[in-house]
């Protein structure tokens, strides 16, 4: 398993995660914490030909403090070779934790 962590002040629309050839990146957990009202979305290839949600949005809210999701069996997954990012459109502090791992 792996993590990427980062932390935003302004919206954010790209890959996070590397493609790997013929693997899937399965997202076991996802903290979001924000400041701002933002809303958040997975997605794989960002700004690819094969960029698609891999989940559904999630709306942080001011004060509403971090969504900490764990994903046990059903996950968001890229198709295999994509890469793995995220979108969001809040202007203020908000991060991203994502567990990770690689799967055939």
């Amino acid at each position: 398993m792996a993590v990427y962590f980062q932390s935003h002040t302004t919206g954010f629309n790209a890959n996070v995660i590397s493609a790997v050839p013929g693997k899937r990146i399965r997202v076991r957990r996802l903290i979001f914490s924000t400041a701002v009202n933002t809303s958040f979305t997975l997605r794989q290839d960002v700004g690819g030909g094969n960029q698609a949600d891999i989940a559904a949005t999630l709306q942080g809210r001011t004060g509403a403090g971090a969504m900490d999701l764990r994903f046990e069996q059903e996950m968001p997954q890229t198709a295999p070779g994509e890469a793995l990012g995220y979108f969001t459109d809040g202007f203020g502090n908000y991060g991203v934790w994502i567990e990770y791992d690689l799967a055939d």
